[in-house]
């Protein structure tokens, strides 16, 4: 299988994403129509409870007075964070779909603030659970590590595509 072109790797990664964001959108419309009209239940039992229609499934969570604001912003900063993060990774293959030259400036400035993205937002995420909840999950630290790993791992990824701009850049002055 081709990993660029129309009918390729990246195409179906592409579509992928488009899915992805699409679905994040509705998901994020759906929490905020949601909260703004308080169509959420608060149990005695510190329980927060948001059915999510046509799905017959439910959004749970326990809380405590303090943490139920962290909980509703942690809620719409994740589905926000994953919204953006697949709107880029979508624009990155959509880049990669194409026939025509894939090393272009623009491609580039998407995969760089992929990786900005991703080396920034996880560490400033695991400092503000830290500092409200008073404690950190090994499980968050993982998480978060794994996506500034990938942002590392971007910022290697720039260098080379600023390599191949270069090189195009040559290969069209001598032809």
């Amino acid at each position: 299988m081709k990993f660029f072109g129309k009918k390729s790797f990246s195409s179906i990664i592409y579509w992928k994403c488009n899915l992805c964001v699409i679905a994040l959108s509705l998901v994020f419309i759906f929490i905020l129509i949601s909260l703004v009209f308080k169509n959420y239940t608060l149990s005695g039992a510190n329980e927060f409870s948001m059915e999510i229609p046509l799905t017959n499934s439910f959004i749970k969570s326990n809380y405590t007075e303090i943490t139920l604001s962290f909980f509703m912003t942690s809620m719409i900063l994740f589905l926000l964070y994953y919204g953006v993060f697949f709107y880029l990774l979508r624009s990155i293959f959509k880049a990669f779909r194409s026939e025509k030259i894939i090393f272009t400036k623009k491609t580039l400035g998407f995969i760089r603030k992929f990786a900005l993205l991703n080396i920034f937002l996880p560490p400033m995420g695991i400092l503000a659970a830290y500092f409200i909840k008073n404690e950190i999950d090994f499980e968050i630290i993982m998480q978060g590590g794994l996506l500034v790993l990938l942002g590392i791992f971007c910022l290697f990824v720039v260098a080379v595509f600023n390599e191949g701009i270069l090189l195009q850049e040559e290969t069209d002055l001598t032809i």
